[in-house]
């Protein structure tokens, strides 16, 4: 069984080539030559793979940060506008 970076790297190879829509468990799974019910034991659904993305990312943006304070508020706000796009209510509201 692939671990949790080779799960991401393909959600992630899926979004960018496809569009983030494109990503489910299904497309994630045959990329990886497994099925579906298999990723189902280490992930609930499609939400779970994308919002651990969206984390990732955010980390390394206010990592990269030449702002180390700042830098985290602005990525924060950058991340939830973006999360707002793949569900019909931001996090946290």
């Amino acid at each position: 069984m692939a671990g949790r970076r080779e799960i991401f790297a393909a959600a992630r190879s899926i979004g960018v080539r496809s569009g983030w829509n494109a990503v489910t468990i299904r497309a994630v799974a045959q990329q990886l030559g497994y099925t579906s019910p298999l990723l189902y034991e280490h992930f609930r659904d499609k939400q779970e793979i994308l919002t651990e993305l969206a984390i990732e990312g955010q980390v390394s943006l206010a990592r990269a940060s030449p702002k180390r304070g700042n830098g985290l508020l602005v990525v924060n706000r950058w991340v939830a506008r973006g999360l707002s796009f793949l569900w019909p209510a931001p996090l946290g509201r």
